[in-house]
């Protein structure tokens, strides 16, 4: 079985529980990344805004959809 790499990219404030980190921005990073295709990298538009450079490029891709994602959530593909 081959395994696809995927990764999905979102930044806030997360609740440490133990040694694990949880809450909102945690579910929210594993919701884009189950909406990556193989090989790809996403990231939500808050990512995007705090990134800069002319080396990282975006693509946007539809908005995103699925429990516990923001209804303004843009989803982009780094390149």
């Amino acid at each position: 079985m081959a395994w696809a790499n995927q990764a999905g990219l979102h930044t806030g404030l997360c609740e440490m529980r133990g040694n694990q980190a949880g809450g909102d921005t945690v579910e929210i990073t594993k919701q884009v990344a189950g909406q990556a295709a193989a090989n790809e990298v996403l990231l939500t538009n808050t990512v995007r805004d705090l990134v800069s450079g002319p080396e990282i490029i975006f693509s946007e891709r539809d908005a995103a959809s699925g429990a516990g994602l923001p209804a303004n959530c843009q989803l982009l593909a780094a390149a």
